[in-house]
């Protein structure tokens, strides 16, 4: 692996020139700093980040927090922020917290320690102390937040496409997965399907649900056909709720229908 004393050594220059290049911080003879970039060249030399933002104190890395990379919807949303952060030649440290609040504030702690200039979050606990003590932006992402930038989809109105779309194919029985209270775009999906369901003067049930965790999932379709044996139709409350609802309907021989928001 090449280091920055192989580039002062093929330069002929000190390793603190090769830094002060390095980073454009100081006075370097214009000759002398084209030999250093001519050898950073030759052995293709590409400087560690974070070496370089402790340094500056400051870097072009980005804290990117998911709480639960199992859930397919998560590394959709974290292809979509690399993309758009390599195109500004940001860089990704990434942390999956398994919506496990403890492990969610070591990775913060991790991002500060490696000097990330901005957090993103889908975090579980968008209301979190850690977060009102950060001093860097933070923009949370399909979560909300009373005092940060949040990114999010109209989950009222997908609520109501979920429900519209479940009674236009004759569910009339309709148990609803209430997605974790704590989370406003989920409770936004959960009160737009109970809003429709109503005007449409339809039963309905509801099954409250803690978490996105495909651990517990199994749990909560299991509980749903135990309580509710006469559900006609489920609207589920993520990806992997429906998955599993699926999953347990199979397993019993039930059949009905099922969308998701």
């Amino acid at each position: 692996m090449t280091t920055i004393k192989d580039v002062a050594q093929l330069a002929g220059v000190s390793v603190a020139t090769v830094s002060r290049v390095i980073n454009d911080r100081g006075y370097v003879h214009a000759d002398t700093r084209k030999k250093v970039e001519d050898a950073v060249k030759a052995l293709n030399f590409s400087p560690n980040e974070v070496a370089r933002s402790l340094y500056k104190r400051k870097s072009k890395l980005i804290g990117l927090l998911l709480p639960d990379i199992a859930n397919p919807y998560f590394p959709q949303l974290a292809r979509g922020v690399e993309d758009r952060m390599q195109e500004q030649d940001y860089r990704l440290i990434f942390g999956n917290s398994d919506e496990d609040e403890r492990k969610e504030q070591d990775y913060i702690q991790t991002f500060i320690q490696n000097n990330v200039v901005g957090v993103i979050s889908s975090t579980n606990y968008p209301h979190s102390s850690i977060y009102e003590k950060l001093k860097i932006p933070v923009v949370f992402l399909d979560r909300t937040s009373l005092d940060r930038p949040s990114v999010y989809a109209d989950g009222r109105e997908g609520g109501r496409l979920a429900a519209r779309e479940i009674i236009k194919r004759g569910s009339r029985r309709i148990t609803v997965m209430q997605g974790p209270s704590q989370i406003r775009p989920a409770q936004d999906r959960f009160e737009g399907a109970i809003e429709i369901i109503r005007d449409a003067g339809l039963d309905y049930r509801v099954i409250k649900t803690t978490s996105f965790s495909i651990n517990e999932a199994g749990v909560w379709a299991e509980e749903l056909f135990r309580k509710y044996a006469d559900t006609d139709g489920v609207i589920a409350s993520n990806d992997i709720a429906a998955m599993a609802v699926l999953h347990e309907a199979s397993r019993i021989g039930k059949k009905f229908l099922m969308t998701y928001k």
